[in-house]
């Protein structure tokens, strides 16, 4: 095959742009270490739990079941506000990091010389913040806390973790701006119905963050 010349090398090179939309179909959890942990989200978090139970309880009970909370530790949704609600979202990040690992699960970083950079420089999540919906409304608190273990490696015990839950169906979208040519139209949407299966979000490895790729579209600008 005989070799392109600059020109028509330099003349694949064009700046692509693709809307890809998702419904989860398994849990969806948060992953960032929630900070400054209020009454407020305290109290909505343990009447999800407990129901009118808390309301029940003692003055003296309330604030020990609300001291026993806020020791809990908890990775959170990132909020952004978006028309004026304060809405749970992923980070474009995360969903970047869901497109590397799914080229690392197809062994296509193996196959494709130079893919990984291509996915690392060639490849962003236009928006930094993308909002999570169900029923066109925006998702505004989680629906549960998951209690889990997680292992720490040094001291050699395990942590006890509370990850925001949001339940499906949830629906997310993106825009992707794509710079590599190797990232071919027919190379980017394998990649994104791939990260269906690898998930979103935290606890990926058991089976959280599933989804459904529900469009993949070629932007013309």
């Amino acid at each position: 095959m005989p070799k392109k010349e600059t020109g028509e090398i330099l003349s694949d090179i064009k700046l692509r742009f693709f809307t890809v939309s998702y419904t989860t179909r398994t849990p969806l959890l948060g992953g960032r270490p929630l900070e400054r942990v209020t009454d407020e989200y305290l109290h909505t978090m343990i009447r999800g739990r407990l129901g009118t139970v808390f309301d029940e309880l003692s003055p003296k009970e309330q604030l020990k079941e609300i001291k026993k909370w806020r020791e809990k530790t908890i990775s959170s949704f990132r909020r952004h506000i978006f028309d004026g609600t304060e809405a749970l979202c992923l980070g474009g990040l995360q969903i970047k990091a869901a497109l590397k690992e799914s080229a690392r699960v197809c062994r296509l970083t193996q196959r494709i010389k130079g893919l990984t950079d291509a996915i690392r420089l060639g490849l962003s999540v236009c928006e930094e913040f993308v909002p999570l919906l169900r029923d066109g409304e925006f998702v505004v608190e989680p629906d549960d806390l998951l209690e889990g273990f997680v292992l720490i490696p040094f001291p050699r015990t395990t942590a006890i973790r509370n990850w925001e839950l949001v339940c499906p169906p949830a629906v997310f979208a993106a825009t992707l701006s794509v710079i590599s040519p190797l990232l071919t139209d027919k190379v980017l949407k394998k990649l994104c119905q791939v990260a269906c299966d690898v998930g979103f979000g935290s606890g990926r490895a058991h089976g959280h963050g599933k989804a459904e790729l529900t469009g993949f579209r070629v932007l013309k600008r």
